[in-house]
């Protein structure tokens, strides 16, 4: 009789013996020890020595062109062994195992990369060949990162004036805003934003583009910003924003000085005006404050006795308080 486990698992585990029965007696067979071998789970890594990996709760972000390297270990059991790196369900690479683990490298990160990561071990014992269960996936994403772009004002003409917060700009002058960045892949578009929306887009030449304003206006002035656009390998990518140029537009000196000379002179003109009204309603005031006030007037009376020449000359002096109407009438 044979006995055949055509799956082993753990409960198997155990000693067998045969056991052979007549009806004169019974005979036991040697007792043979069946051990159960399971290999541990591996545990899986990545990295990136070059600074390329962000991590998140269920992936792992590469960015492409940079390096990556996935790492497979095991708790120690026997020695030796092998592991294999299997990508979306499919073994892509051996290798030995050394100290229990063993790294695959990828130097530069492409899209091809992009998938599930997962690690098993393998290894022959007592002439059997054991693998491990799967380890835990690994989802790697490749991200493409563009820089952030350049963002500078000038005026061909001379009239820009540079400030902590702001650039003024002299109306009527012309000014040229232009966008570049460093170098990551060919061609590609720059888009001018003002105020938030998009109002302008140049090819890159150079890994840059310039936007002219001939004449500066008041409708010029508010927040301006760039962005960069380019495809690579079917993927369309957009920089994140340039930091933002506030632009002003101001007036001429010349023109703004005659504003100032004209506002002076008005000024000047309407404090003579109301220094002359107020003076004539002052004098207007004293004269009617000096007829309405009652005064004192004094009559000398002479009288002379023509029958005594020697006789002195007598003063009478007679105070009367008059109003003006009785002066008038006296006179």
């Amino acid at each position: 009789m044979t006995l055949t486990l055509p799956r082993v698992t753990p409960t198997d585990e155990g000693q067998f013996s045969c056991h052979l029965e007549t009806q004169n007696s019974t005979t036991h067979s040697n007792t043979v020890n069946i051990s159960i071998v399971k290999l541990n789970q591996p545990r899986i890594v990545l990295t990136s020595p070059d600074g390329g990996l962000a991590r998140f709760a269920e992936r792992s972000e590469i960015t492409r062109g940079h390096s990556f390297i996935i790492t497979c270990s095991i708790s120690p059991q026997y020695p030796g062994g092998v592991f294999h790196l299997t990508f979306s369900g499919s073994n892509i690479d051996t290798k030995p195992a050394v100290n229990h683990s063993a790294s695959f490298l990828f130097p530069v990160a492409e899209f091809r990369h992009q998938g599930n990561y997962s690690c098993v071990y393998q290894v022959d014992v007592v002439s059997h060949n054991l693998s491990s269960p799967s380890s835990m996936p690994v989802t790697v994403i490749i991200q493409l990162k563009l820089n952030q772009p350049r963002i500078f004002l000038t005026s061909p003409d001379g009239g820009l004036a540079r400030f902590a917060e702001r650039s003024d700009i002299t109306r009527g002058h012309s000014f040229i805003i232009t966008c570049s960045i460093s170098p990551q892949y060919p061609g590609g578009v720059f888009h001018l934003t003002f105020s938030g929306s998009n109002i302008d887009t140049k090819p890159a030449v150079n890994h840059s583009a310039s936007f002219l304003f001939p004449v500066a206006e008041y409708k010029h002035q508010g927040i301006y910003s760039c962005v960069y656009q380019v495809e690579v390998a079917s993927h369309n990518l957009s920089s994140p924003s340039s930091m933002p140029v506030t632009v002003i537009i101001k007036l001429p000196s010349l023109l703004l000085c005659l504003v100032a000379a004209r506002s002076l002179v008005l000024f000047l003109v309407t404090l003579a005006v109301v220094c002359v009204v107020y003076r004539r309603r002052r004098g207007a005031m004293q004269l009617e404050a000096h007829i309405q006030t009652p005064m004192t007037v004094r009559f000398r009376n002479h009288h002379v006795d023509s029958d005594h020449d020697d006789e002195e000359e007598e003063e009478e002096q007679v105070y009367k308080n008059i109003k003006p109407e009785d002066t008038m009438e006296t006179q």
